[in-house]
């Protein structure tokens, strides 16, 4: 029989663990699911059992990730906020998946819009230009990501926008 209702799963403590719609025993339109505490964890749309449209991920250290999904696949744009430890500082990190891959430009922010890192992915891989930038907005460094996994024509400057060196690295995985 096509049933349609709401669902509620609780934890053993009797506190509501998520909740959401359901039909024929699969979830349907929006979920959440909360911490412990009772602080949402993340808010899902689904159809048919799998994540389709807006999911939003919390931490309860107050982060988060929103992206969205086709099919149970990250497709379209994202943004997350986070806690930076390399420039001690909340930011945003902003850019677009398709099927599932990183593509394209992604940048990070700190809270007050200030761009701090610029870098482009082409079907997952960091590919392209790549530009890091002091908190005042003067570069930090530019250069170019190679597929392969080198940075090649780095520039270093100091804070007030002053080249100091240039240089060429190969990453490897570890």
């Amino acid at each position: 029989k096509d049933s349609l209702g709401l669902k509620k799963v609780f934890f053993k403590n009797g506190n509501l663990q998520a909740f959401g719609q359901s039909k024929n025993s699969k979830r349907q339109g929006e979920w959440i699911c909360y911490f412990p505490n009772g602080k949402p964890e993340w808010k899902a749309f689904f159809k048919d059992d799998v994540e389709n449209g807006e999911v939003i991920c919390y931490k309860e250290n107050g982060e988060w990730r929103k992206s969205n999904l086709t099919n149970g696949i990250r497709n379209g744009k994202t943004v997350s906020y986070f806690y930076d430890y390399f420039d001690s500082t909340y930011c945003y990190e902003y850019g677009q998946y398709v099927n599932g891959l990183e593509q394209g430009l992604w940048t990070k922010t700190d809270t007050s819009g200030t761009l701090l890192i610029e870098m482009t992915y082409v079907d997952g891989e960091t590919k392209g230009y790549f530009t890091n930038r002091y908190k005042n907005g003067k570069l930090r460094l530019k250069g170019e990501m190679k597929k392969d996994g080198s940075m090649q024509n780095f520039k270093f400057y100091d804070e007030n926008g002053v080249e100091r060196k240039q240089e060429t690295y190969i990453l490897r995985k570890i």
